[in-house]
């Protein structure tokens, strides 16, 4: 008998009905069942094969679509209010359109192609070969997983802190979609929709996404010369009506101008075979992130640079009557007087991509799977880091990306289904260049980058899960690697390198877990497990001598966890404890060579230990009341750090997010929320100089939202950095190389937002 969409949906592919089938997840991937008063199974493909969350040997944090919406998360860096021990921060102008993401405590800030990033994203199982460009958007997702602690095996590629998959929503024969504007603080206009529909009944669907925001910068451009007249000497003004009383702004940081589109085909040619293909493009021009210089120190390279060229020039000094006393306006126009040069204060980003998933049933035990994927990436960014318009260094920087990944994976099951396997194979290349014009006033350097990286990746893998008893399993995972990098530098004529420089290693990774069900709602687990970060060269090297290599960073990691159900499942609560041994890691020091020229200098310092603990909890008191959040403590030693703090990486994190739906009979129902974060103090020197700290810091969001009885469509009015608090997202420091600086990129100010949604 002929099966309905629905149906093939449900027997191919039973996650995508279970979620859709109505499930709500809060905190922790919670999935809540409000009418049932009790919480729902959440499944999770974490080990590439569907399995209920809470008997996954793994620390994963599992969001859902409904719950990213019930929380106005809509960007990848939101996802870290939710997860413990986790920080996607979007960087500052430095480092592009891009984000940090470290997890345990493992990451990686600096995004140059010549660093991988120590935390993995994948969207659809496909890996994203840098940190550039992927201050992604979440539009029209399924879910998202966080998997904390290293993905060696399954995952593999630079996954030693942990992994972050975002799995997007597949057509399943459904048939209609929503459209949901919204308007808000800073001019913002948000537009968002989807399309799906059968093309042959049974065999053929699509569902076509597509996001369209834009929306004016918080932080102010200040023409100095306009605003400040007696201060400026004979520092020219950029506007031709400068003088008291004269609008003095130039512009804003911080704002945001993005499209996309995502076209999904799903195909079900036989009841064994499925093909899905997508295509997507990702449209960003917004512009560079706000910058607040919060320190000019006036000593060595910065103190001749205000004799040989701003007294003579112009008659004043860069010191500190270039610091604001509003963190949400900046003197820095990135433009230089001197050289008469200018630079974009946006930081664009193009990319568009093609992949294709192929799944074929060999028998009813055994699935064959391809995963095909092309992915074009370039954009261009520039920083005046200075906060002022004299500048100190004039960099631009126009970077592309072009990656190919093919997979192929066998899963299925074995001896009475009491053995799961997956096995499979991954290739990966990418090709990579950063072009751009480099100009250093401070130490007199200039030329123009053309610069290539190249990254070729073979790799074999096993997992295998194992039922010893009714309640003990046994899961074993194997991964052997090989990679080759090839960097090609051009900076002529400070350095001309005629060969490229290579950099290649194999290696072998390993997982084990024990998962013992003590009874239908607690299980317990250990495992040990090992990932690695591949190593290369400098990437920003001024001559031969800087033209220093690196190896590979690795990470054993012990964790125990918990993952419990009680008071009838009105109470989910899953912690970990966990150990990790943390060898060669990769860290960036900011020296001088012989030659008196600045460099950043990569390195294996040597071993580091990591232990601490997350907890995840939900709970449902009532009917109608939601009460979830975490907590996570991750503390680094290291006999480099002599007892402080690493850098860039807080010790504590924890959130909490509270509702209530109350009926309104007739008029449906109204639900408000609130959600408080939290993360300790970072420092952003290895030395913890106070001058380079933020303050531990908390921040909350409120939301309310109102649906008809029908449900078919809402109105939601929300409330981001509720107390306006001001705060820095991140810092960074050039005080270590004498340039006298320091600044940071401050965080959003307290916005509100009105959506309506309809589906239909």
């Amino acid at each position: 008998m002929a099966r309905s969409p629905i149906q093939l949906v449900r027997s191919r592919q039973p996650l995508a009905a279970a979620i859709a089938g109505s499930l709500l997840l809060f905190g922790g991937g919670q999935a809540i069942a409000q009418s049932a008063g009790a919480l729902e199974e959440v499944v999770v493909t974490a080990q590439f094969r569907e399995q209920n969350l809470q008997s996954t040997p793994i620390a994963i944090t599992a969001i859902s679509a409904a719950d990213m919406e019930a929380r106005g998360i809509s960007g990848l860096t939101d996802i870290d209010n939710i997860a413990p021990n986790v920080q996607l921060r979007p960087t500052g102008a430095e480092f592009g359109n891009a984000i940090t993401a470290f997890i345990r405590g493992v990451g990686q800030s600096d995004t140059s192609f010549a660093f991988e990033p120590a935390v993995g994203i994948y969207v659809d199982d496909v890996y994203y070969a840098t940190l550039y460009g992927s201050q992604l958007d979440l539009l029209d997702l399924e879910r998202a997983e966080v998997l904390r602690g290293p993905q060696g095996t399954l995952f593999g590629k630079n996954s030693v802190g942990g992994a972050v998959r975002l799995i997007t929503r597949k057509p399943d024969g459904t048939q209609g979609g929503f459209i949901e504007a919204t308007v808000g603080s800073l001019d913002r206009q948000t537009f968002r929709g989807a399309f799906e529909a059968t093309l042959v009944e049974d065999k053929a669907f699509m569902r076509i996404s597509a996001l369209s925001e834009q929306r004016d910068g918080y932080q102010d451009i200040i023409d100095f010369a306009c605003a400040h007249p007696d201060k400026a000497g004979s520092l020219p003004s950029e506007l031709p009506a400068a003088g008291p009383g004269a609008d003095c702004d130039l512009g804003t940081y911080g704002g945001r101008d993005v499209e996309a589109m995502r076209l999904a085909l799903r195909f079900l040619p036989t009841d064994r075979l499925e093909i899905n293909l997508t295509g997507d493009i990702y449209n960003d021009d917004s512009e560079a992130p706000a910058i607040t210089v919060l320190a000019l120190q006036q000593s060595g390279p910065m103190q001749d640079f205000n004799d040989r060229v701003n007294l003579p020039l112009y008659g004043i000094a860069l010191d500190e009557r270039f610091l604001t006393d509003d963190i949400y306006k900046t003197y820095a126009t990135n433009s230089d007087p001197t050289l008469g040069t200018r630079l974009t204060r946006g930081a664009p980003v193009d990319s568009w991509g093609l992949n294709a998933v192929i799944d074929y049933e060999l028998t009813p035990d055994m699935m064959l799977t391809s995963i095909t994927n092309y992915r074009e990436t370039e954009g261009e960014y520039s920083t005046d880091n200075d906060g002022s318009p004299l500048q100190v260094q004039n960099l631009q920087y126009l970077p592309t990306v072009e990656q190919f990944t093919q997979e192929f994976r066998l899963t299925g099951s074995a001896l009475d289904s009491r053995l799961n396997y997956t096995t499979g194979l991954f290739y990966f290349k990418s090709e990579q260049t950063l072009k751009g014009g480099v100009q250093n006033s401070l130490y007199g350097l200039e030329f123009y980058q053309d610069d290539k990286f190249e990254t070729e990746n073979y790799s074999v893998f096993v997992n295998l899960d194992y039922a010893l008893t009714d309640r003990l399993n046994a899961v074993v995972g194997l991964r052997y690697t090989d990679e080759e990098k090839t960097y090609d530098f051009a900076h002529p004529p400070f350095l001309v390198v005629p060969d490229p420089v290579v950099s290649a290693f194999d290696r072998v990774d390993y997982r084990i877990a024990l998962t013992y069900a003590i009874n239908d709602a607690m299980t317990v687990y250990g495992s040990v497990a090992t990932g690695f970060r591949s190593g290369g060269f400098n990437p920003r090297p001024f001559n031969a001598s800087q033209l220093t290599s690196f190896g590979p960073e690795e990470l054993t990691a012990y964790e125990l966890g918990l993952k419990s159900e009680f008071w009838d499942r009105r109470v989910r609560l899953n912690v970990a404890a966990f150990y990790s041994d943390y060898q060669d890691r990769i860290v960036t020091e900011q020296k001088i060579d012989a030659q008196g020229l600045p460099y950043e200098a990569p390195m294996n310092i040597g071993t580091a230990d990591i232990d601490g603990f997350e907890a995840e909890f939900t709970i449902l008191p009532i009917s109608g009341l939601t009460i979830s959040g975490a907590v996570g403590y991750a503390n680094f030693t290291s006999p480099d750090l002599n007892g402080k703090n690493q850098t860039a990486v807080p010790d504590w994190t924890a959130n909490l997010g509270i509702d209530y739906r109350f009926e309104l009979g007739n008029w449906g129902s109204v639900t408000p929320r609130i959600d408080w974060t939290y993360q300790s103090e970072v420092f952003y020197q290895a030395d913890n100089d106070p001058i380079a700290r933020t303050p531990g810091r908390t921040l909350a969001n409120a939301a309310i939202v109102w649906k008809p009885q029908a449900e078919d469509w809402s109105v939601t009015f929300a409330v981001t950095n509720l107390t306006d608090k001001e705060y820095m997202v991140q810092q960074f420091s050039y005080l270590p190389l004498g340039y006298g600086l320091l600044n940071g990129q401050p965080g959003r100010p307290r916005e509100w937002a009105l959506s309506i949604k309809k589906e239909f």
